[in-house]
């Protein structure tokens, strides 16, 4: 149901309206990264995502700026971090990006789940090769 109300927002919008508008999609880093118990979430967050780049592709004068936010921000606390968000978020905006990602600690996240299987690929290749010397030399 999220989905499609989303979906017939927009539909409404755009035959309402008589200039394209800009669109704003902000979601989580966690969207980006696969994971077992975030499902459901990832699903839902990449097909609205599709939805407005199909909506963007069909129509190339929408702008559109996807946001992957990649920090913790506490919304029932005030804090900078709010303000940093938003001030790159005006600025990719401005500048018409197409994607932000957004937060040092999800980029992070980001980097740490595409590297893995090759960082656990070199750490079983040593650990075999430590094996192989320590049957060696026993």
């Amino acid at each position: 149901m999220d989905l499609l109300s989303r979906i017939a927002l927009f539909d409404h919008i755009l035959l309402n309206q008589a200039s394209a508008p800009a669109v704003i999609f902000i979601s989580t880093i966690l969207t980006l990264i696969k994971s077992p118990g975030r499902t459901i979430y990832t699903s839902l967050k990449q097909l609205q995502e599709i939805y407005l780049q199909k909506l963007r592709d069909d129509r190339p004068e929408i702008q559109l700026l996807i946001v992957n936010v990649g920090t913790v921000i506490d919304p029932r606390e005030t804090s900078g971090k709010s303000d940093r968000l938003a001030t790159a978020v005006f600025l990719a905006h401005r500048a018409k990006r197409r994607k932000l990602l957004y937060g040092p600690s999800g980029l992070f996240l980001l980097v740490m789940f595409y590297c893995q299987p090759v960082i656990f690929f070199g750490f079983n290749a040593m650990q075999r090769r430590v094996r192989a010397w320590q049957a060696r030399h026993s």
